[in-house]
């Protein structure tokens, strides 16, 4: 296939969750599959939107990571500076062709049926070898995020353009409507546990959140054991409790000093409770060469 991708052998490249940059390889076909081209599955649709300076219009975004549709507010005709637009309707599915690497594509519900989108979007719609609710499930799959990406021009991850007739060459294994009813309708039922999962989990951290907030500022106190007070809070500077280090970053094209087996976090990495693993590995060279501490398990970052 005729495209530019990017060097997957970089020895440091690293890429969102969203992004899956493997190469697409099917096996062996399963009885009751078939095996079609992407072009099969979807026909392009057309509906440009002459914008009248003076009519109202929604404009919509496609999110990342498969992360649904949101309105990007109302404007006039007249304040949308790309007139270049295409309306869309309910079961459209849409591509951002920027932002496809990133899994920005969706399908458009009812109550964003009649908006527009740019040309820096494709609107698809499914033939009918292909069911819809089937393709809410497909676009998570890793084979198919493969395929976007390796439809997606470009040498650098934020500035990858995607192609429709390219990902149209792609080739897919599919089952027979049938067999893909029932896969959507038992994957929408594992969604719904999972919102409703989700759903309880955000009440009781609401919760936590507000008794937090109580413990902390000591509106609530506990007691101990045997019905007797804690004794009085005391305040006390961050120097008192705690060793305070900075950390510095070793040299990053020298390539001896990387590729080790010492963790090496930048702030952007730090997004839970607990650290696992970096997406960096220092040597014991690289962390000699520079000021980056080593710190204890138990450390706060």
């Amino acid at each position: 296939m005729n495209v530019a991708v990017l060097d997957l052998g970089e020895r440091h490249r690293t890429f969102p969750k969203s992004v899956q940059p493997g190469i697409p390889k099917l096996g062996p076909l399963k009885a009751g599959w078939k095996r079609v081209k992407i072009s099969d599955l979807f026909k392009v649709v057309n509906r440009p939107c002459e914008l009248s300076d003076h009519e109202t219009y929604r404009l919509v975004t496609v999110k990342r990571s498969r992360g649904g549709i949101e309105s990007r507010g109302d404007l006039m005709g007249a304040e949308i500076a790309v007139k270049s637009q295409f309306f869309i309707e309910a079961d459209d599915f849409l591509i951002s062709k920027r932002q496809i690497v990133h899994g920005a594509c969706a399908i458009v519900p009812a109550e964003f049926a009649g908006s527009i989108v740019s040309n820096e979007y494709a609107v698809l719609r499914c033939k009918p070898l292909l069911d819809l609710g089937f393709l809410r499930q497909l676009i998570h799959s890793v084979f198919f995020q493969e395929t976007c990406f390796h439809s997606s021009l470009g040498v650098h991850v934020e500035k990858m353009i995607f192609s429709t007739p390219e990902w149209f060459k792609w080739k897919i294994d599919i089952p027979d409507l049938d067999e893909q009813w029932k896969i959507a309708d038992f994957l929408g039922a594992v969604d719904e546990r999972i919102k409703l999962l989700q759903r309880r989990r955000d009440a009781l951290a609401r919760y936590k959140t507000g008794l937090m907030q109580r413990l902390f500022d000591q509106s609530l106190r506990f007691i101990r054991d045997d019905g007797s007070s804690f004794p009085d809070w005391e305040e006390k500077r961050l120097g008192e409790i705690a060793t305070i280090v900075g950390g510095g970053t070793p040299e990053t094209a020298e390539d001896s000093y990387w590729g080790g087996d010492i963790p090496w976090f930048t702030p952007t990495e730090i997004k839970s409770k607990y650290l696992q693993s970096s997406a960096r590995m220092l040597t014991s060279d690289g962390l000699k060469s520079s000021s980056a501490k080593l710190l204890p398990i138990g450390a706060l970052l």
